[in-house]
């Protein structure tokens, strides 16, 4: 009840949680005292330790702070320190949410899953910061679900020590679960399914969804999330190094993302065109010479997170990050995505000295042509297997046949000298008779 009670009165008085000058110096801000002991007490109640009636009210009231962006109120005099708290402090709340709603402990309260069922697509699809939010806790909620389900599980089989359970249903069970959390983290965080980029107005609606959304390469959710995934995977980036289990996870996730297409850049004909009557041809030139200038620079900024993202997946296709064809796959998939968009972005006509001087690591990173990669057949090893399996029987059935042959060639031999020497004695005992 409590809760309830303070996220209302934020809800209704966003002032509360601005920033207040600092006790020391007057000239700087520092966020309200009271707003970290408010954001731990949710972080407390989120817990699985916690009564499932708290949990639901957390839930609650948490989902009403952050659909009324009461946590981090947009003011052009806050200072970037403390816009940065509190994203920080979002993202957090928002991980811990993500992890309440997968986490099997919490699958008999249904009034939590119900309330987050309805949170999660609404707050993601209803604005773009939302989804970044969502876009920044993807990869670490995919470990710290993970970890929450495999303690789960273990604690269940050695809870129960009769051997009933047994040991791979909770393979079977977590599979299930994280296939779930990956669809769910790439659908919440697609771009084409926010209101006014390409939704459509309904972000429920998989027909409303279209190719491109109105967003530059450079802005795309799920390419940026394609980085955080390579960086997980390799561990760079200030991440660590992704364990077997969830490298598996990411990399399935990382197949699932919709990477952008080539967006059309403005054409500089039409604005160098001087039009009829014209009384200065020089400032036509001038805005032509603007124009031009605007398109190498957007150009350049679309093209840095699809080389990084391209640099990315060739360090994890020569490391050999993926076990099974699946992952593998998922690997060339996103080159050649990466590959097709780049040829869309760079032309030819963009490798000139004057364009490539202000990043001169840039031409080194273009000019390399890269082929699209084939897919692995994900059965063919099976089929390989079958194959060699049904030979090596068919080896061994030929070895018997040719060894039962050898015996029944040998017994005929047998019989056919027995019959000779029958003769052979036959025939003497005639002859002595004869005498």
């Amino acid at each position: 009840m409590a809760l309830r009670i303070l996220s209302d009165i934020i809800t209704t008085h966003n002032s509360l949680l601005a920033p207040v000058a600092s006790a020391n110096d007057p000239n700087t801000v520092t966020p309200p005292p009271f707003q970290k002991p408010l954001l731990k007490a949710f972080a407390k109640a989120l817990k699985t330790s916690n009564l499932p009636h708290a949990q639901s009210a957390a839930v609650i009231a948490l989902s009403k702070m952050l659909l009324t962006n009461a946590l981090s109120p947009s003011n052009p005099s806050i200072p970037p320190s403390i816009k940065e708290f509190n994203d920080n402090s979002v993202a957090t709340l928002l991980q811990a949410l993500v992890l309440a709603f997968f986490n099997p402990r919490t699958r008999d309260n249904l009034t939590l899953r119900q309330a987050l069922t309805y949170f999660f697509p609404v707050y993601c699809h209803s604005h773009i910061a939302n989804a970044q939010h969502m876009r920044r806790i993807a990869v670490p909620a995919i470990r710290t679900v993970l970890a929450a389900v495999d303690d789960f599980y273990a604690l269940e089989a050695e809870e129960d020590s009769d051997g009933e359970i047994d040991g791979s249903v909770g393979e079977k069970e977590t599979k299930v679960l994280m296939s779930g959390v990956v669809g769910m983290l790439t659908e919440w965080t697609d771009d084409r399914r926010i209101i006014g980029l390409g939704g459509g107005g309904d972000p429920l609606a998989p027909a409303s969804l279209s190719n491109n959304s109105t967003l530059r390469p450079s802005e795309s959710l799920h390419l940026a999330l394609a980085k955080d995934i390579l960086q997980r995977v390799l561990g760079v980036g200030g991440f660590a190094t992704a364990p077997r289990e969830e490298r598996k996870y990411l990399l399935s996730m990382l197949s699932k993302l919709h990477l952008p297409t080539p967006a059309p850049m403005p054409s500089s004909r039409a604005s160098s065109r001087v039009p009829e009557g014209a009384p200065d041809e020089r400032e036509s030139l001038r805005s032509s010479i603007r124009t031009d200038n605007m398109t190498s620079q957007l150009q350049e900024d679309d093209d840095e997170l699809p080389l990084q993202v391209k640099d990315l997946l060739d360090q994890a296709i020569s490391a050999g990050v993926a076990s099974d064809a699946s992952s593998r796959n998922a690997l060339v998939k996103a080159k050649n995505s990466i590959l097709k968009l780049l040829a869309g972005i760079i032309k030819p006509s963009d490798m000139d000295s004057s364009t490539m001087s202000a990043r001169p690591g840039r031409r080194e990173r273009v000019r390399v042509k890269d082929e699209p990669i084939e897919e692995e057949d994900e059965n063919e090893v099976t089929v390989m297997s079958q194959a060699s399996r049904a030979s090596s029987v068919a080896t061994s059935n030929i070895s018997r046949i040719e060894e039962e042959d050898e015996g029944e060639e040998t017994e005929t031999e047998k019989r056919r000298s027995s019959a000779r020497r029958s003769e052979s004695v036959a025939s003497t005992a005639e002859g002595d008779n004869t005498e």
